[in-house]
């Protein structure tokens, strides 16, 4: 459990866990919170907000070099959270900065590990730093389902969504072989569809189908296209990595391997065998709820 009478000074503290001044540097946010008084959709016709002790959640938020979208997300989900009367604990993991590329899936992973040593809750809300909810009623945070979609693609779980402990920990988490960008999130769908776990997305809102929710989208024209042949298809430069987890994710998924060895890889690639160190972990913002873990991997 993190335990704040332990804190100290932040990395000169023994293990690296304390308070941090962390008032604001970064320019004023462009999208501010909006307000609304209406009821726009269906759910939240029928819905209640109670402040009951039940309505707890878990929130992941991996992140790496994204400041700015992180100071803007946890500022508009304070809000949120208040209003749908949801008591919550935030666990911002953050990759530090190596030669590495970004792996989302392994310090999704790590957070959840760490998560485990508080028990606050069984439902884990796995939230992209850079999907911001614009006003109080959009989403709908609070849900009892084993997994559901909230926010992004129908061909993977990622963006926003909501998963069960157990459920997490049956299908071993994430790969922690997804290294750069792309597939992490398509594999994990893979993999809750092999252990037949069915997903809800019937309230899910496609991404970039609403202005209500900030969405950064990073592509641009003038990056090069480089020209995969397994794949058939072309990928920017910067995204090489991209080929790279699409032929780890084939080699997976689409090779008609038997059921008996997709449960090995699955088993021995996940959760169980995430290793980390930890560099530093603090309180964002001296807020007790929300912990910023930053680690090694």
């Amino acid at each position: 459990m993190f335990n704040t009478s332990q804190m100290g000074a932040g990395v000169g503290s023994p293990i690296g866990v304390g308070m941090r001044d962390e008032s604001s540097t970064l320019e004023p946010l462009n999208e501010k919170f909006l307000w609304d008084e209406s009821i726009k959709y269906s759910w939240e016709k029928d819905l209640k907000y109670k402040n009951s002790k039940d309505r707890k959640l878990n929130f992941i938020i991996p992140i790496r070099d994204r400041e700015k979208d992180l100071e803007h997300l946890i500022s508009n989900l304070k809000i949120i959270l208040e209003y749908q009367k949801i008591q919550y604990r935030i666990y911002i993991i953050e990759q530090s900065f190596s030669k590495k590329f970004f792996n989302k899936g392994k310090i999704i992973n790590a957070a959840f590990k760490e998560s485990l040593k508080d028990d606050f809750s069984d439902t884990y809300i796995i939230h992209d730093v850079d999907n911001i909810p614009l006003t109080q009623n959009i989403i709908n945070y609070y849900n009892e389902d084993d997994l559901k979609c909230l926010y992004g693609d129908h061909w993977c779980l990622g963006c926003i969504f909501s998963v069960s402990k157990n459920v997490f920990k049956r299908v071993n988490g994430f790969s922690n072989s997804y290294w750069g960008w792309g597939f992490e999130d398509t594999d994990f769908q893979k993999r809750n569809e092999f252990f037949n776990i069915s997903f809800n997305k019937e309230q899910m809102i496609g991404r970039r189908k609403t202005n209500l929710i900030k969405d950064i989208e990073n592509w641009s024209d003038e990056k090069r296209l480089y020209f995969d042949p397994v794949a058939n298809n072309w990928f920017t430069g910067d995204n090489v990595d991209k080929m790279t987890n699409l032929h780890f994710f084939d080699k997976i998924w689409w090779s008609r391997k038997p059921d008996a060895e997709i449960l090995k890889i699955v088993k021995r690639d996940g959760l169980k065998n995430c290793t980390y160190k930890i560099v530093d972990q603090y309180l964002y913002q001296n807020n007790k709820n929300i912990i910023r873990t930053i680690i090694n991997i």
